[in-house]
């Protein structure tokens, strides 16, 4: 667990939970792009909350909370190079 987050040098890796939900593991570049993660600004801004869809985006059932990035706003942590999918 990380307690201090450096946006560009702390990445937030979700390849094996990715993988553990796709079938036939996840082969995608971007899993915010694929609607299988999304970010949520939390905390008047500050915060940002990663939300992830347990389902698949094949079947309904919307997303689930999975942590929460304090300090970090949505702006700074949405791209795609600061996570390993």
């Amino acid at each position: 667990m990380a307690t201090t987050t450096r946006i560009g040098t702390t990445f937030i890796v979700l390849s094996q939970l990715l993988d553990r939900l796709v079938s036939g593991n996840y082969r995608g570049r971007n899993a915010i792009k694929d609607e299988l993660v999304r970010l949520v600004q939390r905390g008047g801004g500050t915060n940002t909350r990663i939300d992830i869809d347990l389902n698949g985006r094949s079947v309904a059932g919307g997303f689930t909370p999975l942590v929460l990035v304090e300090d970090v706003n949505l702006g700074n942590l949405k791209a795609p190079r600061n996570f390993v999918f």
